[in-house]
């Protein structure tokens, strides 16, 4: 379902969001974050979940109410700047451990994550059965994340992200450095007092504003408002969310779409769990 201007930040799909958990053990819960389109603003879903399946659609309007249309295609998703269809599995540690990406069926990519113990190691990025781009990750002696290496086999290439994390392993500042360690941007984050982002920030190497992006969030945890720019109003993107179904978790099965209050979309989930 994600949008916050998704074509521009898919550099940022493997970003981990993780923090420290405390005692007692609160009961099970899985992150949609990291190498799905929920990288920035994560869901913290109920349950061990097995797997996350995402269908969008176009939203048909009547006098009875919003109904399902066809499945978004590749293009209209390219010309909204919208996220494709994915089915995420996870590990009974709560790991992501694939990602496939497709336009209802139809198979576009997908994402293999490699987990040593309860940390992502490496991810695979394949596109018809060929490697466009490997991630591994570096760690400090917390146990957070300290960087990101972005390995690109078609040219030798490598891009890199440096972790600046509190003391609960939630970072407030990312650095990307080019493939030749040029510093290019800068990313800082707001955060509620459930160490959700409410606001992201993108800055160039001058410090100059790029990007703004912010989301609220409803009872559930779920957000239901979120705002897109590049710095200046013109090119903002509002989109707000109506989650009409949830399941027996309350964890949201459907959802209605509005965007800058002109373009009405469905979005539908089914999860499997352990």
């Amino acid at each position: 379902m994600k949008n916050f201007l998704y074509l521009t930040l898919i550099i940022l799909t493997g970003i981990i969001f993780s923090c420290k958990t405390s005692s007692p053990e609160p009961p099970p819960q899985t992150t949609l974050g990291a190498y799905t389109p929920y990288f920035v603003f994560n869901e913290t879903l109920n349950g061990k979940l097995k797997s996350v399946k995402e269908i969008n659609y176009w939203a048909i309007k009547s006098d009875e109410g919003i109904t399902k249309g066809s499945v978004i295609t590749t293009k209209e998703r390219d010309s909204l700047q919208w996220s494709n269809d994915f089915i995420a599995t996870y590990n009974e540690n709560g790991l992501i451990t694939q990602n496939t990406y497709s336009i209802g069926d139809d198979f576009i990519s997908k994402w293999v994550v490699e987990n040593e113990n309860t940390k992502i190691s490496k991810a695979f990025y394949y596109r018809d059965d060929t490697l466009w781009r490997y991630d591994t990750y570096t760690y400090d002696e917390s146990g957070f994340t300290n960087a990101q290496i972005l390995n690109y086999p078609v040219d030798s290439t490598k891009r890199t992200f440096t972790f600046v994390n509190d003391s609960l392993g939630n970072w407030h500042k990312l650095k990307y450095f080019d493939a030749e360690d040029n510093l290019k941007r800068v990313y800082t984050c707001n955060r509620d007092t459930k160490n959700r982002i409410t606001k992201e920030y993108m800055f160039d190497q001058n410090d100059s504003l790029l990007m703004t992006m912010e989301a609220s969030y409803n009872e559930y945890g779920f957000y239901n408002l979120s705002r897109s720019s590049y710095g200046s109003e013109a090119s903002s993107m509002v989109v707000k969310v109506d989650y009409t179904a949830y399941d027996h978790k309350k964890n949201w099965t459907s959802a209605n779409i509005t965007i800058n209050d002109s373009i009405y979309l469905v979005c539908d989930r089914v999860y499997e769990y352990y």
